[in-house]
């Protein structure tokens, strides 16, 4: 049955999520067309209604959009424990994310039970690689988790799409969630759902760890004991260490570590550390099959990286790091010492792509030349004048050293030859001989006169 544009409008009245004075105008332009679905795309086209909020305005599912001072605005999320909205408060128009049970475990004790311990655990935990919860409270019988909204993917939608992870970015990444495991670890928490789907990479390369809904409280072992009591294995069998797939209250930090390995192994490997067609064959191979070789899967992989893989997955707990600020020693030592080497490798490369530099001589400077220690400027014919007469002059000294105190001069075999052209000093002009010349060709001239006059 179609629904009619005065149902719509009635809807959006309803919902309280578009306020009756920005509805106004939109709903005298629709009037014409008698198109209720021209209303709702003139709504989404000015950003009045998200494209979620439409459809769940024509399905006739409005009554939630509003849950308490928060604005649903479209579904980010999904999952048997719960689903997850983008949302905003009305006021502060701040952007959240908003968790609450799905409509057919509301009235599920153990589920809802479940539901508020996420929330206290949230709560309990303040980390930058943890998601902060802001509240927890409950609208129209709906209890749901109000939480800080990450724009990014986690790494298993990543993985998904762009295949194996770099070295480096998925060291990085795990790292950073040790780190959140490591503090919520110190404070009692133990994870027990790690995987890739739960770690979140934002826009500015942080990674949040996220949906503690099966998280365990060391102090709250009792109520636990209570929501596990069920013979149903919590947790999901690709990332679940044996212990935990063996019974779920004997999961603890040690476990955390496992399924934090096998994350590693599927973002670097594109696929599950053990293959089975079934949960129970997988859950098998979890507890009996060899741990597979880092390195074989992923050659790139250093040695050590294959180490820390190998004790992060270790069969036996004890044979683990036993929490994940042990894991984090490993890890970050092995981060510095990669980008310690991918330095050292740049430099070389540098150097070896680049040419040497010029080398630079000074000549040295004479004594006489030097004013309030800057050197004053000299023709190439000044410097090697002063050159040859320094060096002149400090043999003639050692050559009158060497007479006064008997023995000979030292040879000079061993000094340095400097090759330096020859000056000649200009010889005295002088007019004598000239004198001397004109008055003999005179003289001459005379008697050679006389000869011929008295012959």
């Amino acid at each position: 049955m179609a629904v009619t544009l005065e149902t719509i409008i009635k809807r959006i009245e309803d919902s309280g999520v578009v306020d009756s004075d920005q509805l106004r105008p939109f709903v005298t332009a629709a009037a014409s067309t008698s198109d209720p679905g021209a209303l709702l795309r003139a709504l989404i086209r000015k950003g009045v209604l998200t494209k979620f909020q439409a459809e769940q305005i024509v399905a006739g599912k409005f009554k939630n959009l509003l849950l308490g001072n928060y604005v649903l605005l479209e579904k980010i999320g999904e999952g048997g424990m719960g689903q997850v909205y983008k949302a905003q408060h009305r006021h502060l128009k701040r952007v959240v994310a908003i968790k609450m049970l799905p409509p057919g475990l509301t009235k599920d004790a153990a589920a809802t039970a479940r539901f508020q311990r996420e929330a206290e655990v949230v709560a309990k935990l303040n980390h930058p690689n943890i998601v902060i919860a802001f509240d927890a409270t409950e609208t129209n019988g709906i209890p749901y988790l109000v939480m800080e909204y990450i724009t990014g993917s986690d790494l298993s939608a990543l993985s998904k799409k762009y295949g194996r992870f770099a070295i480096d970015n998925a060291v990085d990444h795990i790292t950073q969630a040790a780190r959140g495991l490591a503090y919520a670890h110190s404070q009692g928490v133990v994870h027990r759902d790690i995987k890739p789907a739960n770690l979140l990479l934002d826009q500015s390369g942080v990674v949040k760890v996220l949906d503690l809904g099966l998280a365990l409280i060391e102090d709250a072992e009792a109520t636990d004991k209570q929501l596990t009591n069920s013979e149903v294995v919590m947790g999901t069998v690709d990332y679940m260490a044996p212990e935990q797939a063996n019974n779920m209250r004997h999961a603890d930090a040690r476990s955390d570590v496992y399924s934090l390995g096998c994350s590693l192994f599927r973002v670097l490997v594109g696929e599950s550390v053990y293959e089975g067609n079934t949960p129970i064959q997988k859950i098998l191979a979890h507890l009996k099959a060899p741990i597979p070789s880092l390195c074989a899967k992923r050659p790139d992989a250093p040695a050590e990286l294959d180490r820390i893989f190998a004790r992060m997955v270790a069969k036996r707990p004890e044979d683990r790091y036993q929490n994940a600020g042990e894991l984090l020693v490993d890890l970050e030592r092995f981060c510095m010492q990669r980008a310690a080497g991918n330095a050292s490798g740049a430099d070389s490369a540098a150097q070896a792509e680049s040419p040497p530099p010029p080398r630079v001589f000074a000549a040295p400077a004479s004594p006489q030349y030097v004013e309030d220690g800057m050197t004053a400027a000299m023709g190439m014919q000044q410097m090697r004048s002063i050159y040859q007469a320094e060096v002149t002059a400090r043999f003639n000294q050692a050559a009158i050293q060497a007479g006064a105190t008997g023995p000979a001069a030292p040879s000079r075999a061993n000094e340095p030859t400097v090759s330096l052209p020859v000056e000649v000093p200009p010889r005295k002009f002088s007019y004598l001989p000239m004198i001397a010349v004109a008055a003999g060709v005179a003289l001459l001239a005379l008697v050679v006169g006389l000869v011929i006059l008295f012959g």
